[in-house]
């Protein structure tokens, strides 16, 4: 089972509850903020569980690489029969934040043509800038941010959600779509009930 907490007493208290009870822990190394107008506001769930489990072994990771790899991993065995494999794939990724962003460089170090895009317009232009300063210098791939207004949804090859919201994505006909597409959703329901 997991528990989420943001707050270090209460880490303390669970630590104390399940240490010995279970063979392996594993535990989300981010450091999480509940409040930031609080005077404390960020949790270190990994040195309050370090500090009140001694009998069960802690494994330490971060879930939203792990959310990144998996998707990645699932995406290359898409192509995997494809000599390029994702090289020159259309991949749209529909918001970037922390996994998106990731999600967003690895593709591009792959060679793919990447659209992103994020409501907040002058983010989303500063991230494409950051991402094509950061890859690797002789790769010729660019990120490009994308305008829903444009509907050229048909172009993609693979569309991947990963924003907080649901229901971004409403067709009103299928062929929208690239009959082909793979849709991946690493948000929260990002497809209408009517689209799927």
């Amino acid at each position: 089972f997991g528990i989420t907490l943001f707050n270090d007493i209460f880490v303390k208290k669970i630590s104390k509850i399940i240490d010995g009870e279970f063979d392996t822990i594993f535990v989300d190394t981010e450091k999480k903020s509940q409040n930031i107008r609080k005077k404390n506001p960020i949790a270190n769930v990994e040195r309050a569980v370090k500090e009140n489990i001694g009998k069960s072994y802690l494994k330490f990771y971060k879930a939203n690489d792990l959310t990144v790899d998996a998707a990645e991993n699932f995406l290359e065995l898409q192509f995997k029969n494809e000599v390029r494999n994702l090289g020159g794939k259309n991949i749209l990724v529909i918001g970037v934040g922390n996994i998106g962003f990731k999600l967003c460089l690895r593709l591009i170090e792959r060679s793919a043509n990447v659209e992103i895009y994020r409501r907040d317009t002058k983010k989303l232009n500063q991230i494409c800038k950051l991402i094509n300063f950061i890859k690797p210098a002789g790769n010729q791939s660019r990120v490009k941010p994308f305008k829903f207004a444009s509907n050229r949804l048909h172009k993609f090859d693979i569309i991947i959600c990963c924003a907080k919201g649901t229901n971004i994505i409403r067709l009103k006909k299928i062929n929208e779509l690239n009959k082909d597409v793979i849709l991946l959703d690493i948000g929260k329901g990002m497809f209408d009930q009517n689209t799927l």
